[in-house]
């Protein structure tokens, strides 16, 4: 007989994201979204992650932070990706934007060691954005049919 801990352990289990098979990426599906919409609508850090207004603020120093919700940062890469406004270096200042929104506000500590972000923003860099549009559009049409 399991305990009440274990018991809870194995009922999260059945609630984890699934990834696409073969891959370490998570797959778009209305479960995966489901759980992730339940999470943002029970937690207050998330109150900004759908705020397409927040953007990036300046600094002191007169540069851009890498601060901006995850809904202003998906926007850009919206804009990348499907409206093909953009050069590669945008693409890369887009990309660890997004990364440092969800990471922010996940409280992920992607950067714990200094270098988590930039090492997760070259993996996602280094794939082409033409064949990272195919991917989500799969992902997309996966669902939708």
């Amino acid at each position: 007989m399991s305990n009440l801990i274990q018991q809870e352990l194995q009922a999260a289990r059945s609630k984890m994201l699934a990834t696409i098979a073969g891959t370490d990426l998570v797959e778009l599906s209305i479960n995966n979204v489901a759980i992730v919409e339940a999470m943002i609508q029970n937690d207050a850090a998330y109150l900004k992650s759908s705020d397409i207004t927040a953007a990036p603020k300046d600094n002191s120093k007169g540069g851009m932070t890498h601060g901006g919700s995850t809904a202003y940062w998906m926007s850009e890469l919206k804009t990348i990706l499907i409206d093909g406004k953009s050069s590669s270096s945008e693409y890369k200042d887009v990309i660890a934007g997004a990364i440092a929104a969800v990471d922010r506000e996940n409280s992920t500590h992607l950067n714990s060691d200094g270098i988590g972000r930039e090492e997760l923003t070259d993996r996602i860099i280094s794939i082409k954005y033409q064949d990272l549009i195919i991917i989500l559009k799969s992902q997309i049409n996966r669902i939708l049919n």
